[in-house]
């Protein structure tokens, strides 16, 4: 039997839930109110401006009623904007308002600087790896999706 701790999955839950708080105190170190899911819808939307609501959910992986409550939330601080679309009224499109990209604008640079804090004693090769990897299990798992 595995121990916990030798868990790939546990090691890789564990991680993403440190990486989520420490996020977390670095937005508020800074000055921010900001969730790690916004800022990565923040950044999605800065990329790909218009996206549809759905998209940006399958995106960043989120089911339905959790992407609409997170960006109800970001709507509510101005962050961004939701539209129907004019093709289709059963779309939603989402775009970054002038709030929204003064914070991406004024927090990339930090968080740019920051995960080099959090990143510290690993190399290219080491994140290469990681990149394959984590890619590898997400094509397994999703392989596993289709066979249901």
């Amino acid at each position: 039997m595995v121990k916990i701790e030798q868990a790939y999955a546990f090691q890789i839950v564990r991680t993403a839930r440190l990486l989520r708080l420490h996020f977390t105190r670095f937005a508020l170190r800074e000055g921010f109110d900001i969730s790690q899911e916004q800022w990565l819808i923040l950044n999605k939307l800065a990329q790909n401006p218009g996206l549809s609501q759905l998209e940006l959910g399958d995106s960043l992986i989120h089911d339905k009623p959790n992407i609409t409550r997170i960006l109800a939330g970001m709507e509510k601080k101005k962050l961004i904007q939701r539209r129907v679309d004019s093709e289709d009224r059963r779309v939603m499109r989402v775009r970054l308002t002038a709030a929204g990209h003064k914070i991406h604008t004024e927090l990339s640079a930090r968080v740019a600087a920051e995960r080099h804090t959090v990143q510290a004693g690993l190399s290219d090769t080491d994140f290469a790896a990681l990149m394959r990897v984590c890619a590898q299990l997400e094509n397994n798992i999703t392989k596993s999706f289709v066979a249901e």
